[in-house]
């Protein structure tokens, strides 16, 4: 963090970095469940036929996320609903590896999948909110290309480390569990950026 003075104001500027931490769950999420949870399932012997649709359910709120961006405008404030959709993503991809992964779990995992990906979608509004907020006109692109790493990212870690992790430790909750955690370490950036007025 550095300060910066600006029409003989001193102003705090955090480098625009922290948008990778803060985006970094919602690419966690899709990449824990497209592949770690993707491969168990077919590793459990569960037909590619009933895994895709589960694969899909985690990408559907992505269509309609337009329709409930403007509660995160209109209630709450946006670091609570940051901190609300992190919790909850973090929650999903906990029930994911702890689950039983067998046929008659298809439905449970689906739904834990859909909501936990619904509000999931809350992360990403959030914090381009705070971005568009709390970032000065020079540092936008920037800050954007961060975001986007932290999307990115996020995506290579809950699927590759998530993967990394089921198949070096005993059981899959155990790797979930570890998933999760980082995506709720990623609640810290938000004490580097002031709330949107």
């Amino acid at each position: 963090m550095k300060n910066i003075f600006r029409s003989g104001n001193l102003e705090k500027q955090t480098h625009p970095s922290i948008f990778l931490f803060l985006m970094a769950p919602f690419g966690i999420m899709f990449g824990y469940v497209t592949v770690t949870i993707g491969f168990l399932l077919t590793k459990a012997g569960i037909p590619l036929e009933q895994v895709a649709p589960i694969i899909a359910v985690a990408l559907i709120p992505n269509i309609f996320k337009f329709l409930w961006a403007p509660l995160v405008d209109t209630t709450l404030t946006v670091k609570k609903w940051y901190i609300i959709a992190n919790i909850i993503t973090a929650l999903g991809i906990f029930l994911t590896g702890i689950i039983p992964l067998k046929v008659e779990s298809l439905t449970l995992i689906a739904v834990v999948i859909f909501l936990a990906s619904l509000v999931n979608t809350i992360i990403a509004m959030s914090t381009e909110s705070l971005l568009a907020h709390d970032t000065p006109e020079h540092l936008k692109g920037r800050a954007g290309g961060w975001l986007q790493a932290g999307n990115l990212g996020g995506f290579g870690l809950g699927g590759g480390a998530g993967l990394w992790l089921t198949e070096r430790l005993p059981d899959a909750w155990m790797a979930g569990s570890i998933i999760a955690l980082v995506c709720l370490l990623c609640t810290f950036g938000l004490y580097f950026l002031s709330e949107p007025t």
